[in-house]
């Protein structure tokens, strides 16, 4: 799990999974773009807004001296690592036969989150919703801007 937990830091497994979505589907690397600026846009927002707003303490099972994994400086509501996974596997599963996997791996992180005690239940879920829904949200917009010929020279 402390595996796990580590995989989401930073969402770079998030980057490597848009790097392989784009080399399966045979696209440029102008293709990454879109979900790489939603997951900086997520990052922002969550960060840097609702754990502001929120300002709930870390559970008190994080141990500063556990070095199996970073202990996070910031607050704990909602969970970042857990809306990350939610917005990408929600952006890379569309048309993938990766689905699956995609999903697994957030939900796996975001467990991993509450396995290793740095973070509430509640944290990871309001993390998943909101993740999630930034997802349908990139989804649309990404539809929108095709249907309306607005991505065409």
């Amino acid at each position: 799990m402390y595996l796990l937990s580590e995989l989401g830091d930073d969402g770079r497994v998030w980057i490597l999974a848009t790097f392989v979505e784009a080399t399966r589907r045979r696209r440029s690397l102008g293709w990454t773009l879109p979900p790489l600026m939603w997951l900086g846009a997520e990052s922002a927002f969550v960060n840097l807004g609702l754990k502001r707003v929120a300002r709930r303490s870390r559970p008190a099972t994080v141990h500063e001296h556990d070095f199996r994994l970073r202990v996070p400086s910031d607050t704990s509501f909602p969970s970042g690592h857990a809306a990350s996974g939610a917005l990408m596997a929600v952006i890379l599963s569309e048309d993938s036969p990766a689905a699956p996997l995609w999903t697994a791996l957030a939900l796996g992180i975001g467990i991993s989150r509450v396995h290793v005690g740095v973070h509430h239940p509640s944290d990871v879920a309001a993390g998943w919703a909101v993740g999630a829904a930034l997802g349908v949200l990139a989804r649309r917009s990404r539809r929108w801007f095709r249907e309306s010929g607005a991505g065409s020279s």
